[in-house]
């Protein structure tokens, strides 16, 4: 598949383990950059979800703009794949990284 943009949405309960959710959004982008070829990943985040905007950050995603639907504001975010393959040599990513390397899981579709 050679893709050179997509949407995504991440939602995880307020009571899973950070190193779940960190580890599950780890492995899913770096398969969407690296095994699908997707050049850029766009998200919405709800602006008043402090968490869900830094959880975001932390992941090589930038701020593009903001938006209101249907009276929320929204940021549409980014992050491309020379971005992601940046941030992944950082101190969080590096030992998510780690981790993922003794994660077997498995993409169907």
């Amino acid at each position: 598949m050679n893709t050179s943009s997509g949407y995504l949405g991440l939602y995880y309960k307020k009571a899973i383990n950070p190193l779940i959710s960190s580890l599950s959004t780890y492995i899913f982008l770096d398969h969407c950059f690296i095994d699908l070829k997707f050049k850029t990943i766009y998200l919405e985040v709800l602006k008043s979800n402090k968490s869900a905007v830094n959880f975001d950050l932390n992941f090589g995603f930038q701020i593009e703009k903001e938006l209101v639907i249907e009276e929320k504001s929204y940021y549409l975010m980014s992050n491309d794949y020379k971005n992601w393959e940046e941030k992944k040599t950082s101190a969080v990513l590096n030992i998510l990284q780690k981790k993922a390397s003794k994660v077997k899981f498995d993409f169907e579709g």
